[in-house]
């Protein structure tokens, strides 16, 4: 069932992304790994973006598993095969509980982009679409990981989503983590943590949004 609530929430951001995307210049050295998260009432979706060769270090995962071969990215593969196959493998360390008990995690995507020519990832709309879109060429030389920005995400579904949950990553390194949250796509609150390796993230519980929120423009590309 979670796999069919993602599968859905990707296909119906990608038909607005040729039209939609912007991108953005690169930006300073920030946060190892930024995270945006958007709580619905029945689901807590969180998106990822980290430098391609931290993976293993984040996510217990080496990026390596979407090069070729020859150890580099190659765009047309995979628009024939899809990356939700390494989007699990990714996301398979990560652990959550929602009101005390063990949520599910399903992945949605991942994709890489050049981490010179930096994709807007502040609203789940944007991060949504970083993670979905490979409609380019390969160009004459192709990328290796370290010059790429990995983008990826997924979803606790069903949960309670604006219940107190925390957020466990495999992480084998010290972190610092800017994570943007929000509620029903809604009131965006930023915070940057520093996290030790085994330490998890913990969100209280969030107000439950007004009626006026079912109202905003973010509402309406959340669903």
């Amino acid at each position: 069932m979670a796999s069919n609530f993602s599968n859905m929430r990707v296909a119906a951001s990608i038909v607005t992304v040729l039209s939609a995307i912007t991108v953005a210049s690169a930006a300073a050295a920030g946060p190892d790994l930024r995270l945006v998260i958007d709580r619905q009432e029945t689901s807590i979706e969180v998106f990822a973006a980290l430098d391609a060769d931290d993976s293993h270090g984040i996510f217990g995962t080496d990026a390596s598993g979407l090069a070729a071969e020859d150890g580099r990215i190659y765009y047309g593969a995979f628009r024939k095969t899809g990356t939700y196959d390494f989007a699990s493998d990714l996301i398979s360390g990560v652990s959550m509980t929602v009101d005390g008990k063990t949520a599910e995690l399903d992945a949605m995507s991942v994709m890489v982009h050049p981490d010179d020519l930096i994709l807007p990832f502040v609203t789940p709309f944007d991060a949504v679409l970083a993670m979905s879109v490979c409609n380019v060429n390969d160009p004459d030389s192709p990328p290796t990981l370290d010059s790429l920005r990995l983008y990826s995400g997924f979803v606790a579904y069903p949960v309670e989503g604006w219940e107190a949950f925390s957020l466990n990553l495999p992480a084998t390194v010290p972190l610092e983590i800017e994570v943007t949250t929000y509620v029903d796509s809604a009131n965006p609150q930023s915070t940057t943590y520093s996290v030790m390796p085994g330490e998890a993230l913990v969100f209280d519980e969030a107000d439950r949004p007004g009626w006026f929120s079912s109202l905003s423009l973010a509402k309406l590309f959340s669903n």
